[in-house]
């Protein structure tokens, strides 16, 4: 049964189809719920299908390349439903998948963890991890 649903993951001037993502905001809270600090952003988690996949590995592998990048949510006409996009993002896990297949199913995947300075979602829900001027192998 096809999906309802289709998702792109954009980042350095490629884009890769997704079969799996997630991500979070929590808050942490006291032994009776109240919230004692702000929100922090998890991981942006994504299971991409393989492709094109020299951006995605120099991204890895270079601790210092931050890309900018977005997922687009569309639905089967191509309508696009929702946008999260990410600023500063580094790739902070990466995983490479091949599974034999036989049949209509994906032989070689990738998964990232992508932490980020910024995300925005639908819009104008802005997420401000407030790295304010952190560079990496700052303090």
């Amino acid at each position: 049964m096809p999906a309802s649903f289709v998702a792109e993951f954009r980042v350095a001037d490629a884009s890769y189809t997704i079969l799996t993502c997630d991500y979070q905001m929590s808050q942490p809270t006291d032994a009776r719920g109240r919230p004692t600090a702000g929100v922090r952003s998890g991981l942006l988690r994504v299971s991409l299908m393989g492709a094109n996949y020299q951006v995605l590995t120099h991204w890895a592998i270079n601790p210092f390349k931050a890309h900018d990048g977005e997922i687009v949510f569309k639905d089967r006409s191509g309508k696009t439903l929702k946008t999260l996009t990410f600023k500063q993002g580094y790739c902070v896990s990466y995983r490479e998948i091949f599974t034999p297949f036989d049949g209509e199913a994906v032989a070689y995947s990738f998964d990232l963890g992508i932490t980020a300075a910024k995300i925005t979602l639908l819009g104008d829900a802005l997420h401000d991890s407030q790295w304010l001027d952190w560079k990496f192998g700052s303090r």
